[in-house]
């Protein structure tokens, strides 16, 4: 190496100038050709490799995103049955209000007046059974989301089938069924109600129990 102050040539393993007495400070050390051209043919290397915790940091743009809706089936079943039942409570209940607070007319038709006590008792069992169904549409409305209750909605319509049954059978044990033997026609027809409404309340209990957290 060569003296900085003066020029004079000095060995490797010399720290001071022989001929000036000056400090020799070692060469710095040169770039490898090789990497350094490496470098520029391949710009796209990567300087470093990244570590576990720098991937971790790495921007994931679905961390933020909103979850993914879960689908309720049942939900249209007891929104439509419930729908349904309100409507139909609503109409029984007023229908049976009327006939209980009419005159006397309509006993010539259905047995005089010798019929009036048996009539009267069904028709208010038939006002009651108008506001049972008004319950069943708000609950079913009400707990179309919360599988917690699909329980108690499927006891409802079960129930509700157990209440037009027996009402079939309280108006033959009173006498009334055989002045209007037609409207055993009609069972079928309201029967179904109560079915669609059992099918969307087992379709989210079915659902409650594969995710019992939902």
């Amino acid at each position: 190496m060569y003296c900085t102050k003066c020029g004079t040539k000095s060995d490797e393993d010399h720290k001071f100038c022989a001929d000036c007495g000056a400090p020799l400070m070692a060469p710095e050390t040169a770039p490898n050709p090789e990497v350094a051209s490496s470098a520029i043919l391949n710009p796209t290397t990567p300087l470093s490799t990244p570590t576990a915790a720098t991937a971790q940091t790495r921007w994931d743009p679905t961390w933020n995103a909103a979850p993914a809706r879960t689908k309720e089936p049942g939900k249209i079943f007891l929104l439509v049955t419930g729908i349904l039942y309100i409507v139909f409570g609503a109409f029984i209940a007023l229908a049976m209000i009327g006939l209980l607070t009419s005159t006397d007319e309509w006993l010539w038709e259905y047995g005089g007046e010798a019929m009036r006590g048996a009539w009267n008792i069904y028709y208010t069992a038939e006002l009651f059974h108008g506001f049972f169904w008004i319950f069943i549409g708000i609950m079913g409305i009400v707990n179309r989301i919360n599988r917690k209750r699909a329980d108690l909605l499927l006891c409802l319509g079960i129930a509700d089938i157990v209440i037009l049954v027996s009402m079939y059978i309280i108006a033959a044990l009173l006498g009334v069924l055989s002045y209007n033997i037609d409207s055993l026609s009609l069972l079928p027809f309201y029967l179904i109600l109560p079915v669609l409404y059992i099918v969307g309340a087992a379709r989210k209990r079915a659902v409650g129990k594969e995710t019992p957290h939902g």
